[in-house]
């Protein structure tokens, strides 16, 4: 789990996580494994998980691996619209042949 962690990381964001290093569990995986139980037993009633994930309470454990998510890939974006108006610019200002 901790090398596919990292791999999905390195692949999808450009950022290593460091599980194979220091061999601890990230919060987004330990929070994972924590809801995968509730997500089997609610995933044969749809309507129910559909229900309870409207309930903030209910979904109060789903808001650390969320917010971890949406600032990863908010931290992806920024790289990416940093690197496109560096190309910009360097496209601009080189001298047309």
């Amino acid at each position: 789990m901790l090398l596919s962690f990292n791999i999905i990381g390195l692949a999808g964001l450009g950022k290593d996580f460091g599980g194979v290093a220091t061999w601890e569990k990230h919060p987004a995986i330990a929070a994972t494994h924590e809801h995968m139980r509730m997500l089997s037993i609610f995933s044969h009633v749809l309507w129910l998980l559909s229900m309870l994930s409207a309930i903030l309470v209910a979904t109060a454990g789903y808001e650390p691996l969320s917010r971890f998510c949406v600032d990863r890939v908010r931290e992806t974006q920024a790289r990416w619209i940093s690197k496109m108006a560096r190309r910009t610019v360097r496209r601009r200002t080189e001298p047309s042949t």
